[in-house]
């Protein structure tokens, strides 16, 4: 079994178990945020977000958060924050344009059925071949990718709930500033304070 496909399965457990925790939930919350590790690894309490649910697992993408729509649903959300979608490109094999459509499909569904405000968030971008990447976790997805999403959201969404943080990311060469990160993605705790100064401002509308 190669490492991509050991990284997988590890998903799939992380996401049955996250699933059995966001069913003791109790309804009704106000605002949930959705997505991937960005979400999965937010400490809400270091940033003064604890009237915030969270619903992150790592490693997921939009076809994951869309077999748990459920889950959002049943809470009755009065404003759902979607971070959510740059794993399709390396778990689901999905072009940028594709990775765009799947984001806005759930964006109108969530809205549709639940009649809440629904917020996504932009792609974050990486940095390559730096001492900290980690290139599994990467893999074959380039800021070239991440901005051609990011640019059809922006094309396609009202700019009020098109959240786009991800030039405040980037380093003086158009890469993730590896200050902001642990590994070339994922964000450490100033990376952070970015990110939630977005979702804070979300929460004070």
């Amino acid at each position: 079994m190669d490492a991509k496909q050991m990284m997988i399965d590890r998903i799939q457990k992380d996401y049955q178990r996250k699933i059995k925790l966001f069913e003791k939930i109790e309804p009704p919350k106000d605002v949930v945020l959705v997505g991937d590790s960005m979400v999965a690894y937010l400490n809400p309490s270091l940033y003064n977000l604890l009237d915030i649910t969270l619903q992150g697992i790592a490693g997921d993408t939009t076809k994951g958060v869309k077999e748990r729509l459920d889950l959002i649903y049943r809470l009755h959300p009065k404003k759902v924050i979607l971070s959510i979608g740059s794993n399709d490109l390396v778990i689901l094999n999905e072009t940028p344009k594709k990775v765009a459509e799947n984001i806005l499909s759930l964006a109108y569904e969530i809205e549709k059925e639940t009649h809440a405000k629904v917020y996504v968030v932009s792609m974050t971008p990486v940095i390559r071949d730096h001492d900290i990447s980690n290139p599994l976790y990467i893999s074959n997805r380039t800021n070239e990718m991440l901005e051609e999403i990011n640019t059809i959201l922006s094309q396609t969404l009202n700019h009020n709930v098109f959240i786009d943080l991800y030039n405040d990311l980037l380093d003086e060469n158009y890469n993730l500033n590896p200050t902001y990160s642990t590994d070339g993605i994922h964000l450490n705790q100033k990376g952070y304070e970015i990110y939630t100064k977005y979702i804070k401002d979300i929460l004070s509308k």
